[in-house]
């Protein structure tokens, strides 16, 4: 199973703020673990904008080295459409860059998507 994970997952791994997530990414490869693009940015913005500890861009680069990043493709355009359009997003909102992250992992799916790893046994998003 893959895992893309999204900004705040990063964040709480690196803060230490959520065990359980730290134990589930601890247990799984390398390999099985993901990052969309589009988190890529919002994650390292933090430490240019605010005073933080030294060495935290460093901690964040060593963290997402080894994760392989996706990017938004056609695939996950057509994702990104049908999700915006779903009829459950006009009872729950959810974020511009959560839709992003969301048609990615949905996009990496489909069989149309170059990014669709081979017996993947699918993509969830934490």
């Amino acid at each position: 199973m893959k895992w893309l994970l999204d900004t705040n997952a990063c964040i709480r791994y690196l803060n230490g703020r959520a065990p359980n997530l730290q134990s589930r990414l601890q247990q799984t490869p390398p390999a099985d673990l993901l990052v969309a693009r589009r988190s890529r940015p919002s994650f390292t913005t933090a430490p240019r904008e605010a005073m933080t500890r030294p060495g935290t861009r460093q901690l964040q680069d060593t963290f997402l080295a080894p994760f392989t990043s996706l990017p938004f493709d056609d695939a996950a355009a057509d994702a990104y459409a049908t999700i915006r359009t779903a009829p459950a997003l006009r009872v729950q909102r959810i974020g511009p860059n959560d839709l992003l992250i969301a048609a990615i992992a949905v996009g990496m799916a489909s069989p149309s998507s170059p990014t669709t790893p081979a017996n993947s046994g699918g993509c969830q998003a934490c």
